[in-house]
This record gives structure tokens, C-alpha cells and sequence, in this order.
């Protein structure tokens, strides 16, 4: 794929494939409430050294499309990276969802890049991650709008949330914001984003830690799940 020869190919992880979403994307179309995640690009550690398509077996020449699709769509019952993807679990559970067979199944997608780079994305220089972003945005947005989630969820730094490229609709400000033992406050924002003219997402946003929403408790996260959930079905 272009997108791994031609943006800096010096710190994308080699061999690799573009992870264009993660999670069983025909069950996440059946949900009744499809709920998607957000981080910044795949992480390095989803290509072992020891065997580089492990996570994703048979999509390791990209190959027909089908076949590509259908690794991305078993990672969750291959072998996960349940200690980062974890980080989202009282969210979801909140929203009667999960990244496996449930009710609803959630969908984690990249912002940034599909790409996995190493050194990681926050050890990347400034003018990497933009260039980067510049070639993966507008693929993830052009994703959302075939997905057309009912809600987005999303803990990032300021400069990349701002990237989102969707016209708020309604700003419903801090649904949510946590004190108790913080040194700092912790807030939920929530917005009403236009994904194409006929559909609008819920967008919910939490700042940006080492992990999404890891220095949320999971008691914590379902209750603003539950929260979330209530404004979608309004």
C-alpha cells in the first residue's frame, strides 16, 4: 500500500499492514448502539518481532480484500492487546457494548495514522506526526462516514481532538467532571458532530493520559457510560 512506501517509510514498522480499524466490523453494522474508540495510530507491539503478522494472520501481503478485512475483523478472538484496549471496558460497559460478541460491538479506530511506527507516536518528531496526520485523518474521517457511528469516543490531547474534521452541531459541554482524589478536575465533554448530512454523532471526550481514559476508575467509567447512553437515546 502507498500509504506505507511513500510517509516517512524510515519509522513505519516493516514489514506491516495499515490497520484500518480493529474489531469485527459485520457484527459492529448489527449493533443497535455502534459505538466507536478512537487513539492516535496502532502500536508497534501489534507486529512481534518473533512473528510480525501473529496479531493478523493471513494479511500479511495485505492480499485480496477480502482477506485483509477479514484479519482485521478476528483480532479480538486472535490475539489482542487487551491491556491497552482494556482502557476503554467501563465505557463500553456502560453502553452495553464491548469490542467482542455483545449486544453491541464497538469498533477502535485511528486518528492519526493507520500505521504502526516505531519509535511510537509520541516519540515521533513534531513534523513526523503532522505529516503523518495530514495522509491518516482524512482516511479515518472517510472510514466514519461509512461506519456512521451513534457515538465517538475519544482521549486525546487538545491539538489532535481538534483535528476531528466533522461541524459541531450542538456543544453540550462537560456532561461529567470528576474530583474526588484528583489533583486536577477530569471532564466528559460531549458534542453533537454532522458526519454526513444525513447522520450525527455523539462525540465524547475525556483529556489525554498515557492511556485512554486510564486514570478513569472502571466504576467511574460505567457510570458515564451509562450517562452517554441516556443522551443517545434521546
Amino acid at each position: 500500500m502507498a500509504l506505507l512506501e511513500s510517509t516517512h517509510p524510515d519509522v513505519v514498522v516493516q514489514p506491516s499492514i495499515p490497520i484500518l480499524y480493529f474489531g469485527d466490523q459485520p457484527a459492529y453494522a448489527r449493533s443497535r448502539t455502534r459505538v466507536i474508540t478512537i487513539g492516535l495510530n496502532p502500536s508497534q507491539a501489534e507486529f512481534p518481532a518473533a512473528d510480525r503478522f501473529s496479531r493478523f494472520p493471513g494479511a500479511y501481503a495485505i492480499g485480496p480484500e477480502p482477506q485483509y478485512l477479514e484479519s482485521l475483523n478476528r483480532y479480538f478472538t486472535v490475539a489482542p492487546l487487551w491491556r491497552w484496549f482494556n482502557t476503554y471496558s467501563g465505557l463500553l460497559e456502560g453502553l452495553d457494548t464491548s469490542f467482542t460478541t455483545s449486544t453491541n460491538t464497538a469498533l477502535h479506530t485511528d486518528l492519526g495514522s493507520p500505521v504502526a511506527t516505531s519509535p511510537t507516536w509520541s516519540k515521533l518528531g513534531r513534523s513526523q506526526r503532522r505529516e503523518l496526520a495530514a495522509a491518516g485523518v482524512p482516511i479515518w474521517a472517510d472510514l466514519v462516514r461509512q461506519l456512521l457511528p451513534h457515538v465517538i469516543l475519544v482521549s486525546v490531547a487538545r491539538e489532535w481532538l481538534d483535528l476531528i474534521p466533522f461541524p459541531v452541531q450542538d456543544d453540550l459541554g462537560a456532561i461529567e467532571t470528576l474530583t474526588a482524589r484528583r489533583k486536577r478536575p477530569y471532564p466528559f465533554r460531549a458534542r453533537r458532530v454532522r458526519v454526513t448530512a444525513e447522520h450525527d454523532a455523539l462525540l465524547v471526550s475525556g483529556p489525554g493520559s498515557t492511556t485512554p481514559f486510564g486514570n478513569v476508575s472502571r466504576v467511574d467509567q460505567r457510570r458515564v457510560g451509562a450517562m452517554i447512553s441516556g443522551l443517545v437515546s434521546r
